[in-house]
């Protein structure tokens, strides 16, 4: 007797983890920047890195959304994207990340710790100040300092 077995194949395709990012407060609006970083072993494409809206945080001018667009295996793309944000009752800034990996459409939300606290007097001319900062989105999922995540799929995107 010949017996067959049916089993999908998914190789390990591309996905995106946010890297090196870091938050400044200039001017009144926070610019959250990193990278958009692909360790995947395809390309990821159509990446946008946007904030997410809350009651304490919603999307600002100038960069409410950067579109990465394509981003190769092993590589990464800059991004700078900024918020208006309650600094008395913040405690998260969401930053989503929209993409597709191997045709299939894919949204991740990472929520990353505002520490209000680092905003000292302003006194320092408004240089701007260092908010620390530590975010991964990804397959294989790592959660640290105080960064909460969440990861849905999409369906019927329109």
């Amino acid at each position: 007797t010949e017996r067959r077995t049916t089993r999908e194949y998914r190789p390990n395709g591309g996905e995106v983890a946010v890297t090196d990012v870091g938050m400044t407060l200039e001017d009144g609006t926070v610019t959250v920047n990193g990278n958009a970083a692909n360790p995947g072993l395809g390309a990821v494409n159509g990446a946008i890195v946007s904030i997410g809206e809350t009651e304490y945080v919603e999307p600002a001018y100038p960069a409410r959304e950067y579109f990465v667009g394509t981003i190769p295996e092993s590589e990464f793309v800059r991004f700078d994207v900024t918020a208006d944000v309650d600094h008395a009752n913040a405690t998260t800034v969401p930053l989503t990340v929209t993409y597709l990996a191997d045709g299939d459409p894919y949204e991740r939300t990472v929520e990353l710790e505002y520490d209000a606290r680092s905003e000292s007097d302003e006194s320092d001319g408004g240089s701007g100040v260092p908010l620390s900062v530590v975010a991964v989105i990804g397959g294989s999922v790592v959660i640290a300092g105080g960064v909460a995540l969440s990861r849905r799929r999409l369906r019927g995107r329109d």
